[in-house]
């Protein structure tokens, strides 16, 4: 009796395209806000400024504290 290999096997079902909702997409044609950059934004950027120029923000991971330790120094 001869086996079958795992390279002849195959298995049925459905691709990944379409299932799911679409992602929103905003104007085309847009330029980042900032003067005198000429990046043009993505479709799927909702903001007003390219990545370079979008003001960086730190999330805060939930549960995760951040502790600032303050050295105090002595004067003599």
């Amino acid at each position: 009796m001869e086996r079958e290999s795992e390279t002849e096997r195959t298995i049925g079902g459905r691709g990944l395209q379409g299932t799911g909702p679409r992602s929103r997409t905003f104007g085309r044609g847009r330029l980042c806000g900032e003067p005198g950059c000429g990046t043009r934004l993505s479709i799927y950027n909702d903001g007003s400024f390219c990545s370079h120029h979008q003001a960086k923000i730190t999330p805060r991971m939930r549960g995760t504290k951040v502790v600032v330790a303050h050295r105090i120094e002595q004067h003599a």
